[in-house]
């Protein structure tokens, strides 16, 4: 026969009770668990344990941001204000136009292209300048996109948070997923659209 101390199994009783008494908040209705929080003492453990998507079930979704949305925008901001720079400083222009990723300005004097090149760099100094006679081209290099790249997913994911946290949802997961995408996931709400619709 084999022989178990007895305080191995007083051991094994007394962590078995402090288990369940743990897991019990988790099994009980929400009446009593609210019943538990005002009526227990403060060492007693009265909240439930959250489960997540695996075991509650949830939504799960995956965002993708707009990068090159961003960069036009940013690129068309720059050329607006510096219209406007350019007309207040008195420096005379043919063209000023965008492309996907950068601007290119032909002046009316070539004697203005230092000044105008001043200009451009105080706007934004992530654009990589290059002048020929009157005419300056800037572009975005690649360390410039992926800072804006960046700061947009990090905009994107407080945006995404302060929705989800500000409609009562509980404990949504919201991550950064490669390079321009956004991973939600909400446990215990299986309804996609209303995710889509915050």
């Amino acid at each position: 026969m084999v022989y178990i101390p007895k305080w191995k199994i007083a051991l094994t009783i007394v962590v078995s009770l402090i288990s369940i008494l743990y897991c019990l908040p988790t099994v009980l209705p929400a009446s009593s668990q609210a019943w538990m929080k005002q009526n227990l003492p403060g060492w007693m453990p009265v909240n439930a344990i959250r489960l997540g998507l695996d075991l509650q079930g949830g939504s799960h979704l995956l965002l993708q941001v707009d990068i090159e949305s961003v960069v036009k925008q940013t690129v068309e901001d720059i050329v607006t204000s510096l219209r406007t720079e350019l007309r207040d400083k008195k420096i005379g222009f043919d063209t000023l136009s965008n492309s996907a990723t950068g601007i290119k300005v032909v002046l009316s004097d070539a004697a203005s292209v230092s000044e105008a090149s001043r200009i451009i760099r105080g706007m934004d100094t992530g654009l990589v300048l290059s002048s020929k006679d009157a005419t300056i081209e800037g572009a975005f290099d690649e360390k410039a996109l992926k800072q804006i790249s960046n700061q947009t997913i990090s905009r994107s994911i407080e945006i995404v948070n302060r929705r989800l946290n500000g409609s009562g949802t509980t404990e949504p997961i919201i991550q950064r997923e490669g390079t321009d995408r956004i991973l939600v996931q909400i446990p215990g709400l299986d309804n996609p659209e209303r995710v889509k619709e915050l």
